[in-house]
């Protein structure tokens, strides 16, 4: 029954990611034009991979979901929470990286909090498939200013993206997206976060 409810509140937080409704709010341009250093951390991330689907089947639905679940585990065993949080915290550095100079700790701190990272199955009534699996990750980046006291944070946004894996996902094909959704999680974020920015980034 706990299994059901986490799906089901995964389904919840996807749906809310896909509304549109929610503004990112890009870091300010003072921040590049002084140059400031930045510090990078993945704070919160599940430890094992999760499924989702549509949530349109209601209990049934969620409960049929979730038997595809041992399918996904199968598929990322030996791939763990910590190994998720590094490649995601390598990946957005390494992309920062051309508009700021990532250190330990700096005078900005970005933290990303992971929601979710696994398998999104479209599912119709009693949990029917109707599309091929996606690999997902989906989570939020806050960024704040640590010498501020006052409203320390100045930018934040949430991010979700995705990579088709087909209809019989193998452990291959799972972990190849993974890697490309980091790398799509990383350019999706730093380009949303440096929206304001006037300068040309920083040479190399």
């Amino acid at each position: 029954m706990t299994r059901v409810i986490i799906l089901l509140l995964s389904c919840a937080i996807i749906g809310s990611l896909a509304s549109g409704c929610y503004s990112p709010k890009p870091i300010p341009k003072a921040y590049f034009e002084s140059k400031s250093q930045m510090s990078v951390a993945v704070g919160k991330c599940p430890e094992k991979a999760q499924m989702s689907d549509s949530g349109q089947g209601g209990l049934l639905g969620a409960m049929v979901t979730a038997g595809r679940a041992g399918a996904m585990h199968e598929a990322m065993s030996g791939i763990t929470g910590d190994t998720v949080k590094e490649l995601v915290r390598q990946r957005f550095s390494e992309k920062m990286e051309e508009y700021f100079d990532i250190y330990d700790e700096g005078t900005l701190k970005t933290v990303i909090d992971i929601l979710q990272w696994g398998w999104y199955v479209p599912t119709t009534v009693a949990g029917i498939k109707t599309g091929s699996y996606q690999f997902v990750i989906n989570g939020t980046v806050t960024v704040t200013d640590t010498v501020q006291k006052k409203k320390p944070r100045i930018a934040n946004l949430r991010a979700q993206v995705s990579e088709t894996i087909g209809n019989k996902p193998t452990a291959a094909v799972s972990q190849e997206a993974l890697l490309k959704c980091a790398d799509k999680l990383a350019v999706q974020a730093v380009t949303l976060l440096v929206k304001e920015q006037t300068a040309e980034p920083k040479s190399k």
